[in-house]
């Protein structure tokens, strides 16, 4: 893995056994750590040409330089997106697994709010709202998103086309 900082390059050795190729990426700011979950693996089946999702998760630790296997994740994921809510906690949404969170302890939970399937897809966005939900979206579907317990969905709307036609921008949308 290379990773490029300004007017620098780091190569780190990758030895936790997992494919990160189509994961999910944020870092934890409690720790410092950057946290990477999901990914591919082969499907074993040499017939079928395609590789699947995996439920792994791995950590970069800056400290030690190092890439470390966690416990797997809450679902098999391709394509997942990853947001640090203002506890430290932190969402994974879509890759094929639904909504989790990954409590400060290290531990997952699923989220179960209705209409949860609007969080689904590959990639979808979110970003904390000052109020301390997610702002969401995926497709052209807009949503708040509170992570506490089991979670609760509320729509915000729809945009004319899907996010994957915009440029949105970086910092603050809500």
């Amino acid at each position: 893995i290379r990773l490029s900082l300004v007017g620098s390059e780091m190569c780190i050795r990758d030895r936790s056994g997992s494919d990160l190729f189509c994961s999910g990426v944020s870092l934890d700011p409690l720790t410092g750590r950057t946290l990477i979950v999901g990914g591919d693996q082969p499907n074993g089946l040499p017939d079928m040409g395609y590789n699947v999702a995996n439920n792994n998760g791995v950590t970069y630790d800056p400290a030690r330089r190092a890439m470390v296997r966690e416990r797997e994740i809450d679902a098999y994921r391709w394509y997942p997106s990853t947001a640090t809510a203002m506890t430290g906690e932190m969402l994974v949404a879509g890759g094929g697994g639904g909504l989790g969170v990954r409590g400060t302890d290290g531990g997952w939970r699923r989220l179960a709010p209705a209409e949860a399937g609007l969080a689904e897809g590959w990639y979808p966005r979110h970003w904390v709202a000052p109020d301390g939900r997610m702002f969401g979206l995926s497709g052209s579907q807009m949503y708040f998103l509170d992570i506490q317990g089991r979670g609760t969905l509320q729509r915000a709307g729809s945009l004319p086309v899907s996010y994957t036609h915009l440029t949105l921008p970086t910092k603050r949308i809500v």
